[in-house]
């Protein structure tokens, strides 16, 4: 029951809650898309908690990226809270309530859409040209594709194709680990199970 004015669009918004703490946040991004404009490219995020007093909003510079998808997660092994952001090519990866930046993802297309699942195993992303990339993250940490081999560290455990268009949204399954959503502009909803395109839902208009 509040209204808040922001200095920039925006593109990109959610809503984290926690009912047992009373834990609310919200989370957006977007600007002007280039310093020429004037308007900068940030993200903001809103804390509330019941049991505290107000919080000073946290505010991230995104240079001249601007976040397109954001999300917030809470990871079921370590408790620590990650913010994923698509700007450009890539996915950074924040700490809460620290804001520090733990992790950039180089997708090697433009982000559109992210997801990630409730295991906090698996980052979803929709590409502008229309495939969809999935990666693997670390359980115990916020890093993603923890490994030895920096060489793969950013290489997707899968890449989907099968839109024509750019993708507009993913969305993972609720159980289960790789079961996931796409719906792209080519007017089309695919279900996807690891590699495989389970179905297709077509629509038009």
């Amino acid at each position: 029951s509040r209204i808040d004015a922001v200095a920039t669009p925006l593109f990109g918004i959610c809503w984290y809650g926690d009912p047992g703490t009373g834990l609310s946040i919200v989370a957006h991004c977007g600007g002007g898309g280039s310093a020429a404009t004037g308007v900068k490219n940030t993200i903001t995020v809103i804390t509330a908690a019941a049991s505290d007093g107000p919080i000073d909003d946290l505010v991230i510079s995104t240079d001249d990226q601007v976040g397109v998808a954001i999300q917030i997660v809470k990871n079921p092994r370590t408790h620590r809270l990650g913010l994923f952001v698509g700007l450009g090519s890539k996915v950074h990866v924040y700490d809460l309530p620290s804001g520090e930046l733990v992790e950039q993802v180089s997708v090697g297309d433009n982000v559109n859409a992210i997801a990630i699942n409730s295991l906090y195993s698996r980052l979803a992303v929709g590409c502008e040209s229309g495939i969809v990339k999935v990666f693997a993250l670390d359980h115990d940490s916020n890093d993603v594709n923890d490994n030895n081999n920096d060489d793969n560290k950013n290489e997707p455990i899968a890449t989907l194709e099968g839109h024509s268009k750019a993708v507009c949204a993913v969305a993972f399954a609720l159980r289960g680990e790789d079961r996931l959503v796409s719906s792209a502009k080519d007017g089309t909803a695919r279900v996807w199970q690891g590699q495989d395109c389970l179905g297709v839902l077509e629509c038009s208009i």
